[in-house]
């Protein structure tokens, strides 16, 4: 017969990784891509945010450390029952706010227990291009969101258009692992394109911004523009994007 207040664990879920520093249990962990080590994760650095689950015991700097990625893991202190989890910007801690960037590990089951999940993760932000003077003159913006993105949303508008109290010409996209789709707006036209994240007319027949996603990394995205005309106005962004851990 079962106790109703025991936590029953269906598997072990665990992997074993040499520890590339000092770890302590309950520590929670990332795998280095460049020397296959463990290490703890630190919601402040983006390159430290790919939780891979927590340190079962403690171990010292080249042991081997066992990892539990999912289910069921014990051993903490003073959690709240029932809340989400993320990373802490102390290393190897998880806090019930998020930190700088928000990585979810899981929801507290009793104020000792907690269950591991990698929850998908999410940004969003706003970036701003003026005219640079030239035409064909390309411009970028580095995005560091803390994860590798698979999906990326984006509308862009001129900061002051052709269209008078219609408002400035606007256009809307998406890129998903390198593939485009989008619709451009004019005052006197609509098309779709994808060949880019997004296309700015802001005169009829004259492409005078193109928007492209560059340098994905597994901690951002580049976005990259091209005015295609000496004297483009303002062009504003505001982008979302999705990844899987």
């Amino acid at each position: 017969m079962i106790d109703s207040g025991e936590i029953i664990e269906s598997a072990d879920f665990v992997v074993t990784a040499v520890a590339g520093e000092n770890l302590t249990a309950n520590d929670a962990v990332y795998i280095s891509t460049s020397d296959g080590k463990a290490y703890k994760c630190d919601a402040d650095d983006a390159t430290k945010t790919r939780f891979a689950g927590f340190v079962q015991e403690t171990v010292l700097m080249n042991a081997n450390a066992t990892i539990r990625c999912h289910g069921i893991m014990r051993g903490f202190v003073g959690l709240t029952a029932g809340a989400k989890y993320y990373l802490s910007g102390t290393a190897g801690a998880i806090s019930s706010s998020a930190g700088t960037y928000e990585v979810g590990v899981g929801i507290a089951l009793t104020t000792t227990v907690i269950r591991i999940q990698h929850f998908r993760r999410h940004a969003i932000g706003a970036a701003q291009f003026s005219d640079a003077g030239s035409a064909t003159q390309g411009q970028t913006s580095a995005i560091t969101l803390g994860f590798r993105p698979r999906l990326i949303r984006m509308v862009g508008a001129t900061g002051n258009g052709s269209g008078g109290s219609t408002g400035g010409p606007h256009s809307a996209g998406f890129w998903n692992g390198g593939s485009y789709a989008g619709i451009y707006d004019t005052t006197d036209s609509a098309d779709n394109f994808t060949n880019a994240i997004l296309r700015i007319y802001t005169s009829a027949g004259t492409d005078h911004w193109t928007v492209t996603i560059t340098s994905v990394t597994d901690t951002g995205f580049t976005i990259s523009v091209v005015q295609n005309d000496n004297s483009p106005v303002q062009l504003n962004l505001a982008w979302e994007a999705e990844g899987d851990i």
